[in-house]
């Protein structure tokens, strides 16, 4: 793991633990400590991540026999895994993404209890997920002369996409198109700092 200097130390806990039985003196090494840390969070990671994937293939699996009662529970599972993985992770911004996924968890359980009651309140809760979203790309966004093509290609999909959803829309033309228009910006920053930044 890292330690402090920016170090490597191949670093395995378990051989610390059974060699070095006096608490005390794990305590008193910060470099030690550190590494149990990574050591911790990465088996967190590793196990979250086993039980994401087995509750996705469930849930894909219970779309056999749907609708079922408290179907927006199995629906739910995956997602707040997925949260959990985000807080313990190192992600940059991890908070503000988590804000994110936690209100992307409530536009799927809106829609899964009554898709056309509902529906506003679900879109509502995609927007402002979406929203944390586009801070968090933004706030590490570094605008470059080749971004302006991606804004381009963004911004033809979405006004293809409108073509094509406008006779279809009524009333939920407007709330339809600022989420769309969210869901555009926060694209481009997704995409601008993952590509550009390999540039």
């Amino acid at each position: 793991c890292l330690v402090s200097g920016g170090n490597t130390v191949n670093f395995d806990w378990n051989h610390w633990r059974v060699h070095q039985p006096d608490q005390s003196k794990r305590k008193k090494s910060p470099a030690l400590y550190h590494c149990r840390h990574q050591y911790t969070r990465k088996r967190m990671n590793q196990t979250a991540k086993l039980i994401f994937g087995i509750s996705a293939l469930l849930y894909l699996g219970s779309l056999f026999f749907y609708p079922y009662q408290a179907s927006f529970i199995v629906k739910t599972i995956p997602i707040y895994l997925l949260l959990f993985q985000v807080i313990i992770s190192n992600v940059k911004d991890s908070k503000i993404i988590a804000l994110g996924v936690f209100f992307s968890s409530f536009g799927d359980i809106f829609l899964d209890i009554d898709r056309e009651k509902l529906f506003v309140y679900g879109l509502g809760s995609f927007l402002v997920a979406h929203l944390f979203y586009s801070y968090a790309f933004f706030k590490s966004y570094k605008p470059k002369f080749t971004a302006k093509y991606i804004l381009a290609a963004f911004i033809i999909f979405g006004l293809g996409m409108m073509y094509l959803l406008y006779p279809k829309l009524g009333e939920l033309l407007i709330p339809v198109t600022v989420y769309m228009t969210v869901i555009l910006v926060m694209g481009y920053a997704s995409t601008s700092n993952r590509l550009l930044s390999n540039m």
